[in-house]
This record gives C-alpha cells, sequence and structure tokens, in this order.
C-alpha cells in the first residue's frame, strides 16, 4: 500500500470518510468519520451496541462498508495486530502450543516465537505456559489472546476491549506498554474501552454514539473544549447537546461524587430515554414529587 497519508505535516495510518452501514433496517454509522494518527494511541468509547466492534471489523476490511472509504496506510496485512472482543481459543491447546500455532502463520521459527513471548510475559505476567486455556479464567484468556495479537510484532495494533477482566494493577502495568509501544517504537493503537480513566492515557479519543464518532481529539482539548476537569463531565455535555436529550425534559444535570444526577419533569418513559444517552455511570434520577434510584453498570 502507499506510505502514511498526510493532512499539513501529520500523517495518519486510518482515516475513516463518511461511512455508512445498515444490519436489515438499523443504522449502524450514519455518515462516520475517524483519523489515526501514526504512532498515538486512540481510545474508541461508547455504549455497549453502537458499533465499536463493527468500525474495527470494516477497518480490517473482514466487514464491507454499505458506502464510504477507509484507507489503512500498511504495506501488508502482517503490519497489522488484532485482538477481538469475543475470544476465540481453541480449548485442547496448552498456552505454549497456542502461541506455536500462531507464530507459524507468520512463519516464526519456535526460537523467535519464544524470545517474543519472554518479552510479552514480563508486562502479561501470563499463566504456566503449560496450562491448558480450558483451565484459565476469562481474564486470562483475554490476555493471551492480547499477547497472540502483539506475538509477531506488528506496526498497528487494533484491540477491542483488551483489558477487561484484567487485575486493576496489571492494567496499569499493560498501558504503561501500550505508552513505550507508541512513543518508543512508533506502533499505532486503537483500542476500544469502557475505562474512563484508561481513555486519559489516549493521545487521542473518539466518543461514538447515535451512528457518529460525535467527538475527537486529544482529552486535553476537548477539556478545554467543553469547560470540564473529567472526561466524564465532557462527554456528559457533549451527549446532553444530542438529539436524543433536546426533546427530553428535565430540570437539571449536576455531578457530585462521582454520580451524576438528573433533575426530571416526568418519570419512567423520562428515565429511559435519559438512560440510553449516560452510559456506564451512576445515575440518580431526581423526581419533583418524589426521589428514587436506578443504576446503570458501573466501571470500575
Amino acid at each position: 500500500m502507499e506510505q502514511n497519508m498526510k493532512e499539513g505535516n501529520i500523517k495518519y495510518v486510518i482515516k475513516v470518510t463518511n461511512a455508512f452501514k445498515k444490519y436489515g433496517q438499523n443504522n449502524i454509522f450514519n455518515g462516520l468519520n475517524m483519523t489515526v494518527k501514526s504512532g498515538s494511541i486512540y481510545g474508541l468509547l461508547g455504549p455497549s451496541g453502537c458499533g465499536k466492534s463493527t468500525l474495527l471489523q470494516c477497518i480490517l476490511g473482514s466487514l464491507p462498508l454499505d458506502s464510504g472509504c477507509i484507507d489503512l496506510q500498511v504495506e501488508k496485512l502482517e503490519d497489522v495486530g488484532y485482538m477481538p472482543q469475543d475470544i476465540c481459543l481453541e480449548d485442547t491447546l496448552t498456552i505454549k502450543e497456542t502461541f506455536e500455532y500462531y507464530g507459524s502463520l507468520y512463519r516464526m521459527s519456535k526460537t523467535k516465537i519464544k524470545n517474543k513471548v519472554d518479552e510479552i510475559n514480563v508486562f502479561l505476567q501470563l499463566p504456566d505456559l503449560n496450562s491448558y486455556i480450558n483451565e484459565m479464567s476469562g481474564g486470562q484468556n483475554r490476555r493471551v489472546s492480547l499477547a497472540i495479537s502483539l506475538l509477531h510484532d506488528p506496526k498497528v495494533l487494533i484491540l477491542d476491549e483488551p483489558t477487561v477482566g484484567v487485575d486493576p494493577l496489571l492494567r496499569q502495568g499493560i498501558w504503561a506498554e501500550f505508552t513505550k509501544m507508541a512513543k518508543k517504537h512508533k506502533k499505532t493503537i486503537i483500542i476500544t474501552t469502557h475505562y474512563i480513566e484508561e481513555a486519559n492515557k489516549s493521545d487521542c479519543v473518539g466518543l461514538m454514539r447515535n451512528e457518529l464518532i460525535i467527538e475527537e481529539g486529544p482529552p486535553q482539548d476537548i477539556l478545554v473544549k467543553y469547560g470540564t476537569d473529567t472526561l466524564e463531565s465532557a462527554f456528559l455535555t457533549i451527549c446532553c447537546n444530542q438529539r436524543t436529550i433536546i426533546k427530553v425534559l428535565y430540570l437539571d444535570i449536576f455531578k457530585y461524587n462521582f454520580i451524576i444526577y438528573v433533575c426530571v419533569l416526568r418519570s419512567y418513559k423520562t428515565v429511559h430515554v435519559l438512560n440510553t444517552v449516560f452510559f456506564d455511570k451512576i445515575i440518580y434520577y431526581l423526581h419533583i414529587h418524589h426521589t428514587y434510584n436506578l443504576k446503570t453498570s458501573i466501571i470500575d
């Protein structure tokens, strides 16, 4: 493929332009745009079911767009490492056999595979390599899947929720390695995540909602743009500006001690609509006649 394309003096590895895709009658993308700079970490945020995984598969070429353009600037597909959201490992193999199998697909010698696994194991803390896949926990399987995506030392990493179910302390170590890969080794990394604190470590974040990426940019720039001190507050403001909430009658929205308080005039119907707008947060809905709480899934 061609060399990395340029906009101004900045090189890009991935550019999605005016992407449209439907499943049946449901729009997944409706004119979506996305730009990923070379040698950076891009954090892709959005509620479950908004199309993040579909977008990654379209970038990889495993799913087609209905219309639009995706420009992936790599010389060959082997330059890309992919970790899917759904773990697909062979239960009857050991971890070592799994690495040898995937390494052979990239024509790696057993010595090269062993050396790379030893390097990866420093920060992933994998179980005993003679353990069978079917003996491991979900979090351990995710670490093995992540290691497979890194095994052939790709230039571009596309990782779908790589740290779900991973111990918070270990997660920090993994992110430190991601940062090192991007800064020192100039790798380009796209990560989908539900963890806001992880997104803060990205060079660029994209918020996906309503079939579009509704905000994209460096975390600090987004904070300045919306006059907030956290990405949570910025994204709350962005979501409040979306059409899905303009039609909802509410009195006030504020945040205190990591809890979002939404004062509403109407009851359950209003709560249901708001609950589709604010994702992965504790939300208290305060009614003018009475008060009760409704909790969504909680981020660690």
